[in-house]
């Protein structure tokens, strides 16, 4: 079933809000922040259909990849 062997980080957002309202939300301060540590460490931001053609059909990877997830679809 699984054909990449190479790993990815996915990191999952919830909301990202000037005002977080509840703990797993974000600020944009943060999210800025954690942009700016993706690239210090030449990480290689990836759409999520990559990571599947991977994992489902062994398409190569950038080295560092990772995945941004943002769940509910709420406008924050």
């Amino acid at each position: 079933f699984f054909q990449g062997t190479r790993r990815a980080a996915v990191l999952m957002y919830h909301d990202v809000m000037d005002r977080p309202a509840v703990y797993f939300d974000v600020s944009t301060a943060e999210f800025r922040q954690h942009l700016k540590q993706l690239k210090a460490a030449n990480a290689n931001v990836i759409p999520l259909a990559d990571l599947y053609d991977h994992m489902r059909h062994g398409k190569e990877l950038p080295e560092r990849a990772v995945v941004l997830t943002f769940d509910d679809g709420y406008l924050g």
